[in-house]
């Protein structure tokens, strides 16, 4: 079986330089407050971004040892090091991913085809200090429990109401 390459896989650039590529880029299309956190206890770094009035907060979270084992393929044991290397490597690579999906949902909104709400939905931090995503998926995998997928295809849904959300959900 052949083995999919992911994006920025085996990237030397340090996160460091993501990091600043990152806020350079939110700069450059109107940011006008950036906190980064991180929280290496956690294990997760924690970027908010303010675009207008609008506040977005994007977490990438630094894989675990753990994780590296069952990133690993091949029966034989781990060497020296080996794991630790594979931690960074995937570290690398998420802050090489959130650049990139900033940079074409930064693009569209550049150049007028979409807002930082629409392409930033899941990120949108909410009045209460949580992210619309944070909110909304618990809701949404109940619903789906509830009711079972959405029918597929053109024409309205047999539902009257999905029961996902109410306006006080979101405030």
């Amino acid at each position: 079986m052949m083995r999919t390459v992911r994006y920025a896989e085996g990237t030397r650039v340090a996160v460091e330089s993501s990091r600043a590529e990152v806020e350079r880029l939110f700069r450059k299309c109107g940011a006008t407050r950036i906190a980064i956190d991180d929280d290496t206890g956690a294990g997760v770094a924690t970027l908010t971004v303010l675009l207008g009035e609008r506040a977005f907060r994007f977490r990438v979270v630094r894989p675990t040892l753990d994780d590296a084992r069952k990133m690993r393929t091949g029966g034989r044991p781990p060497r020296a090091g080996e794991l630790e290397k594979l931690v960074d490597d995937e570290w690398r690579r998420r802050w090489r991913v959130l650049l990139l999906v900033s940079k074409a949902k930064l693009e569209l909104v550049s150049s007028g085809e979409s807002t930082p709400e629409r392409e930033f939905l899941a990120d949108l931090v909410m009045p209460g200090g949580r992210t619309l995503a944070e909110i909304v998926v618990p809701k949404i995998a109940a619903a789906y429990a509830r009711g079972g997928p959405p029918r597929l295809g053109p024409g309205p849904s047999n539902r009257s109401d999905d029961g996902v959300l109410d306006e006080e959900d979101i405030g």
